[in-house]
């Protein structure tokens, strides 16, 4: 039995980010420039999953999120964070 819960999109996500998402995301908001210490600081946890509002990881990796890409930005398997 499936059991939906109700997520807002500009709630949080965690993702683990592929070496080509790296690519993807440095040119994105940095137009090729290193990513930026304070990026890695609040925005990245101590696992190394990169925490996104479910909005912004639409933006930035949907038209690379298609059925036969098999170098996809970030791990198929994804972290809902939810409030309590």
């Amino acid at each position: 039995m499936k059991k939906y819960i109700d997520f807002n999109i500009n709630n949080d996500i965690k993702v683990e980010i592929t070496e080509e998402g790296k690519k993807i995301l440095q040119n994105f908001y940095w137009r090729g420039e290193e990513i930026p210490i304070w990026f890695n600081k609040n925005y990245i946890d101590e696992d190394g999953w990169y925490i996104f509002p479910l909005h912004e990881i639409c933006l930035i990796f949907g038209s690379h999120l298609y059925n036969g890409n098999n170098n996809l930005p970030f791990k198929t398997n994804i972290k809902l964070i939810i409030e309590d």
